[in-house]
């Protein structure tokens, strides 16, 4: 199942779909109360193993809730959409300055130094270790 912009997931209204993967689709939402935004990954497979995959699905929002590392983003909500059933978690919302969500494709390995490149390593590193205690 997919959203279209100003569909609603519980409490977020979608404002546009940022990416898709293999479970599911990343959209950038906005939180009615709140009035803040925020990235909602909602599962959208459909068809043969999916209660398999849902269970996945939900431990990676629940895995990624428990992580606190200044290089991965926050889950701050999982759920259940009640008119669709389709689970979702809500995590912190990273863009670029315009606007675009952050992508491998927009690196300009051109412009990459040697120095840059191995503060990237060091900080993928850092961060796989955290995740791997």
């Amino acid at each position: 199942m997919t959203f279209e912009p100003g569909q609603k997931i519980a409490s977020y209204r979608i404002v546009r779909l940022l990416g898709q993967g293999g479970m599911g689709a990343v959209y950038e939402v906005e939180h009615e109360q709140l009035g803040v935004r925020y990235a909602l990954k909602a599962f959208t497979l459909e068809g043969g193993h999916v209660d398999i995959l849902k269970n996945k699905f939900l431990t990676e929002g629940k895995v990624l809730a428990r992580l606190h590392d200044p290089h991965l983003v926050r889950v701050f909500d999982l759920n259940f959409d009640e008119a669709t059933g389709t689970p979702y978690f809500v995590m912190e919302l990273v863009l670029s300055e315009n606007g675009r969500p952050h992508t491998l494709s927009d690196v300009n390995t051109a412009e990459l130094d040697e120095d840059c490149v191995l503060q990237w390593f060091a900080e993928l590193a850092s961060v796989v270790d955290y995740i791997h205690q």
